[in-house]
């Protein structure tokens, strides 16, 4: 199973990103932000992912709106330095559940030739979410494997990508425990992809339970 840093951004993780755990094979991080980190940070950045062979998940809300050109030569300018270390596209609506009236005009100023993971929000169910397989662009959904977990014999016929957020109805949870890891890597074990990004703030903790637990 590959596992994924979620949301890292330098102001949290300064150079050299020395705190960094092993068990993680990829980093997720925000699009627009990551064109706003100063100049000496995207530089460290790059040689530390080459150097460490790591994947990059790029991760861009459509809530702004945004031209088609502007959308156009934000991914230009990011395959030109990390096309061969980009895992995949995680595009997400920036509310709590996506909602055709909102997304359709925004999604369909993306680059088509680009495939896309849509992620889904707290309130996403596939119901409110299947305008999307109409897209040339769809790929996948990204879901929740715990807080999701009652929808997913409904895309059981489609390769999911997955992402832990914390999610739960009383409380954020910060740790989700060895018998829990246990049943979210089998969910993920009998996905055709298998790659899980943490999201959640005990992911540093809990990423070596994951990645032992997944190591099928």
């Amino acid at each position: 199973m590959l596992l994924a840093y979620g949301k890292f951004d330098p102001d949290l993780n300064p150079i050299p990103f020395s705190d960094w755990s092993k068990a993680y094979g990829a980093v997720e991080i925000d699009l627009i932000q990551f064109f706003q980190w100063k100049p000496k940070v995207s530089e460290f950045f790059k040689k530390w992912i080459l150097k460490n062979e790591l994947m990059i998940i790029p991760r861009l809300s459509i809530r702004t709106q945004r031209e088609a050109d502007e959308y156009l030569e934000l991914f230009q300018i990011w395959e030109e330095s990390f096309k061969d270390q980009t895992l995949y596209y995680s595009i997400y609506s920036g509310r709590k559940k996506w909602e055709p009236e909102y997304a359709l005009k925004e999604l369909k100023k993306l680059p088509p030739e680009q495939r896309y993971c849509f992620e889904w929000a707290q309130e996403d169910r596939l119901e409110n979410s299947s305008f999307l397989f109409e897209l040339h662009s769809f790929s996948t959904f990204v879901v929740d494997p715990h807080w999701h977990l009652k929808q997913l014999k409904k895309l059981e016929n489609i390769p999911l990508r997955f992402k832990l957020h914390g999610w739960n109805e009383e409380r954020w949870v910060r740790r989700y425990g060895m018998p829990l890891i246990s049943k979210i890597s089998r969910t993920i074990a009998s996905s055709e992809l298998k790659s899980l990004v943490l999201s959640y703030s005990g992911k540093t903790e809990e990423a070596v339970l994951f990645k032992s637990a997944g190591a099928y």
